[in-house]
């Protein structure tokens, strides 16, 4: 009806109302962002590392939807740089090296041999070994995190940031180290029903690459 009362063709109307809602969504996508970024601090010393990973999935998303309404990449560079501070401020407070503890369960033949376990998980970073030897002694050791045996989603959700830093340019390192069958290739590979963290780093890394090609395209 608005298209005979302005006595305009309908296809070429709407057409013209398609490229205007598109308008509407890139600024609104844009807007967001600048919002977000008037809103977060520029000294990012002293906030805890929740917070900045708060900040950091916010960003994120508002960028990938901006991204996706066509807001073009140069327009994005200075959110995409306050990621980036967000993202290198949290592995700071991590840490450049970090350690990892996972404790394999007792296979069966150590059951059948009543073998007992010694370990206690005392909070997310600390693991306790008690032994009898020299009389009950309490030995406590703490990483960065501890997985009591924690399942391969849990392990690989403590790495995942390095992927980004690793698509950022950044050399990253992820390796296990222990004797024969405390389940190393387990935890990297693992199996077709759970993925291991080489798996899904694998997995992650493509699609992430794929998205950020084909929103370029876009």
């Amino acid at each position: 009806q608005t298209a005979e009362a302005l006595d305009f063709p309908a296809a070429d109307y709407a057409h013209a109302e398609g490229i205007l809602m598109e308008m509407v969504r890139l600024e609104e996508a844009m807007s967001d962002v600048q919002h977000l970024l008037s809103k977060f601090p520029t000294n990012l010393r002293g906030l805890p590392p929740a917070e900045l990973n708060d900040m950091k999935n916010e960003i994120t998303e508002a960028i990938g939807v901006a991204k996706a309404a066509g807001v073009p990449e140069a327009a994005l560079a200075r959110a995409e740089q306050y990621r980036r501070k967000l993202h290198n401020r949290i592995l700071e407070l991590k840490g450049a090296i970090r350690v990892f503890c996972r404790v394999r369960p007792m296979n069966k033949k150590e059951m059948k041999q009543g073998d007992k376990g010694v370990l206690q998980q005392l909070d997310s970073m600390t693991l306790q070994i008690a032994t009898k030897r020299h009389g009950a002694i309490e030995t406590d050791f703490t990483f960065d995190a501890v997985f009591l045996p924690g399942t391969q989603a849990e392990v690989f959700e403590e790495c995942k940031d390095l992927i980004r830093s690793a698509l950022d340019g950044v050399n990253v390192t992820v390796f296990t180290y222990g004797q024969t069958g405390a389940g190393k290739t387990f935890t990297m590979y693992g199996t077709p029903e759970e993925a291991g963290t080489a798996t899904r780093t694998i997995k992650t890394s493509r699609q992430s690459s794929d998205s950020a090609g084909a929103l370029r395209l876009h």
